[in-house]
């Protein structure tokens, strides 16, 4: 039994003993300021023996802490700030422990370094203290408490000072009383009631009192009871961008001018706070358990850094879907970095989290190598997780925005910095052009001059029908000017944006110098230039800008756009052109080309012959996701139905979609029902990313708005789209819309 017992004790020992540091304490003694070994003793005695979180035995050391240098009258710093000290020195610990199996110098220097500093003062003194301390004593007892050894202890308690520290108390306890008393005899006064007051004293050498009579106690104001903050306020601030502080002003005077008592309703700041964040979950929760689409979806996503909570600069990505009549944002979460492997993991995680995995059948992202490498790229990873193939949509404006930068690369040369220094001379001159004098494009080229009829009437259909805004209206304005085209209305907005990053900019900037050639200095090789290009846009590049977006129509348009470039009569801008065009076309690829079955602009003859081809012409081994670039001198001659074969049935299987149809004559086919279904289905796909840059705008308007909680901030974005959709407009039938749908 004894060899048993003293077993025990040796385990129990054992178990309590801390490296570097000994046994634990339960409490912290002794007539000296603590050490930093009691103070660690102290803490894993919390967190090691009753299992206590980091933080909650830090914050009861600290308690024990203060308590202990409150007995020797010093100031010290708060409590929470003892606690994160305690939880810095558990770091540094915990960082010698997890190299402890090293035999370096640098580690056991560390380790003496460490061991060292045990015995010395945790100190926590306020850090003017020793302005503070009135009494020379305590002065030098902190002092010496600082050197090594912690030289000094606490004596007994000065009877001195303790006698007057009581008489202070107790004159500040006796002057609250009086005050009180006071106060209640005015308000029984105002009440109209009498109060008897009788005072009975007794007086010793160390004790006195003050009895009273019982005071009459004025009534409190009633608790507010009526709370303002439904789910459609909460929501229609958060889309307003309105803070709290703001929300608890317009709500407490909205109130009153309809006739409410505010003190009657719950409205302070922290209410308003916290009901916010609370509808803002409910709203967001309720969003995505009603979020069930059966149809097939694109995943679209979009990257952009932007500044977080703390100021530093992080990586977002936005992730939507769409379908037919289906938008959705999934989330804007952070990223680790911009790799391939970090947006995949991201993107899939979303879809995982709102269950629709199964859905999704296409890919909607911009042509970086981040997102198309063969090998580490996130469309790749991303097939990887869900196991199986997609449809690869890469942004069509994406891939056009390459070629006008390197058209306009060939035409005016590279730039050594990141703005353009005639477009910045142009801005500057702006303010002394006469905009009304201006002068149309001459010495046109033939081709160009040949085609200007059709480009100008294509361009006011584009202005009447689509009624694009902003730059992609300036634009075509300014397309149809150069070509000494009518307009009813024509106004030059001020010269914005001139960074090489802004591709629009090198469009527009080209056009409007050469109109105001005549009040705007150029050199020989400037003019030149500039014309060079804005040919090259006006003849070639905005009509296949402005039908980039309509799904069915991408692969009869590549195959458009590739033979004008190689016909195009500047050969060096031809050979340019072609080469970063040639390494995007996906939309003529085995998988795509099928959708130049639903292009109304196809002729029956091009279906058929396209349809013959996937029933007949084996597929492409391993079926790249993009064509490989025609020899140029073959170009003027291929055809739609060149690009299909077997492989481009992949189209119908992602898609879902009955291809009964297809054994039928193509003129046949408005009257199937198969193929209508297909032609809605098509019509459903994005093959411009504009999806996820609504995101990506959605985030920049509400990043620093609102909340700085990561969470509270997905659930912000989820409850602005939502208001946005069900109340587009600002009228009072809009805003009344969803209640009588409700």
């Amino acid at each position: 039994m004894f060899l048993f017992v003293l077993g025990s004790m040796a385990s129990t020992r054992s178990n309590t003993e801390v490296w570097l540091i000994g046994q634990h304490i339960t409490e912290i003694t002794g007539a000296q300021l603590p050490s930093t070994r009691d103070v660690l003793r102290l803490f894993f005695h919390g967190h090691k023996e009753h299992k206590k979180t980091v933080n909650d035995s830090a914050s009861e050391v600290a308690a024990s802490v203060i308590s202990f240098w409150n007995k020797a009258r010093i100031p010290t710093i708060t409590e929470k700030s003892i606690g994160r000290k305690v939880v810095d020195l558990f770091l540094m610990w915990k960082g010698l422990k997890k190299n402890c199996t090293r035999t370096t110098d640098t580690q056991r220097k560390k380790e003496e370094t460490f061991c060292d500093e045990l015995e010395d003062l945790f100190d926590v003194a306020h850090p003017k203290a020793m302005q503070l301390l009135t009494i020379e004593e305590d002065r030098a007892f902190l002092a010496a408490q600082r050197e090594k050894g912690r030289r000094g202890v606490m004596a007994g308690v000065d009877k001195k000072i303790a006698c007057s520290i009581k008489r202070r108390e107790e004159s500040k306890s006796k002057q609250s009383l009086q005050q009180n008393q006071a106060s209640s005899a005015l308000e029984y006064d105002e009440l109209g009631s009498s109060s008897e007051t009788e005072a009975q004293s007794s007086s010793s050498s160390s004790t006195s009192s003050l009895a009273i009579s019982p005071v009459v106690s004025s009534s409190k104001r009633k608790r507010a009871t009526l709370k303002v903050i439904t789910p459609e306020l909460s929501s229609t601030l958060d889309r307003t961008g309105i803070s709290h502080r703001s929300a608890l002003r317009i709500v407490s005077a909205t109130a009153a001018s309809l006739g409410h008592d505010p003190m009657e309703l719950v409205l302070n700041y922290e209410t308003v706070r916290t009901s916010r964040a609370t509808q803002r979950s409910g709203i967001a929760k309720e969003i995505k358990e009603n979020f069930q689409p059966s149809e097939v979806l694109t995943v679209h996503w979009d990257g952009k850094i932007m500044p977080d909570e703390q100021g530093a600069s992080v990586d977002r990505i936005a992730i939507l879907v769409s379908g037919i009549n289906t938008e959705k944002l999934l989330g804007v979460p952070k990223l680790l970095s911009g790799t391939g492997q970090a947006i995949a993991t991201a993107v899939s995680a979303a879809l995982e989290e709102w269950d629709i995995s199964e859905n999704v059948s296409a890919l909607s992202f911009d042509t970086t190598a981040s997102n198309t490498g063969h090998l580490s790229g996130a469309c790749v990873i991303l097939e990887q997780k869900l196991g199986r193939r997609l449809l690869h949509l890469a942004c069509r404006h994406h891939i056009l925005e390459l070629v006008a930068e390197k058209a306009y690369v060939e035409c005016m040369g590279p730039s050594s910095g990141p703005d353009i220094t005639l477009f910045s001379r142009f801005k500057q001159k702006w303010k002394d052009i006469s905009q009304d004098d201006y002068s149309p494009l001459s010495d046109l080229p033939p081709s160009l001059y040949e085609k200007r009829d059709d480009l100008i009437c294509c361009w006011k259909h584009h202005l009447v029908k689509h009624q694009p805004r902003d730059d992609y209206r300036e634009l075509l304005e300014l397309a149809i000017r150069c070509l000494d085209g009518a307009l009813p209305k024509f106004s030059l907005r001020w010269p914005g944006a001139l960074h090489r990053a802004r591709w629009m900019a090198k469009l527009i900037y080209a056009m409007k110098i050469l109109l105001f050639a005549n009040q705007f200095q150029l050199t020989a090789r400037e003019t030149l230039g500039l014309k060079r290009f804005t040919f090259f846009v006006l003849e070639v590049y905005v009509s296949a800008w402005f039908t980039a977006s309509v799904p069915s129509s991408a692969p009869a348009n590549d195959l458009r756009l590739l033979q004008d470039l190689s016909e195009y009569h500047d050969v060096k801008i031809s050979r340019t052109c072609l080469t970063v065009f040639g390494r995007h076309l996906w939309y003529l690829s085995e998988g795509l080309v099928g959708l130049a079955l639903f292009d109304p602009q196809v002729n029956a003859t091009m279906k058929r012959n396209i349809v013959r081809a996937i029933f007949e012409r084996e597929a492409t081994e391993d079926s790249p996701k993009r064509a490989a670039l025609p020899a140029t001198s073959s170009l003027p001659t291929k055809q739609l139905s060149d690009f299909a074969s077997r492989g481009s049935n992949f189209l119908f299987e992602s898609l879902k979609m009955k291809t009964s149809f297809l054994s039928k004559e193509p003129d046949t086919w408005s009257d199937d029902e198969d193929f209508k279904t297909g032609v809605a289905v098509v019509g459903g796909l994005r093959v411009i990313n504009d999806t996820a840059e609504r995101g990506i705008a959605l985030i920049q308007a509400f990043n620093s708005k609102i909340t700085k909680s990561e969470d509270q901030r997905q659930h912000l974005l989820q409850v602005v789209e939502e208001q946005r959709r069900s109340q587009p407009g600002t009228s009072k039938q809009d805003l009344t819309s969803k209640k009588r749908k409700q």
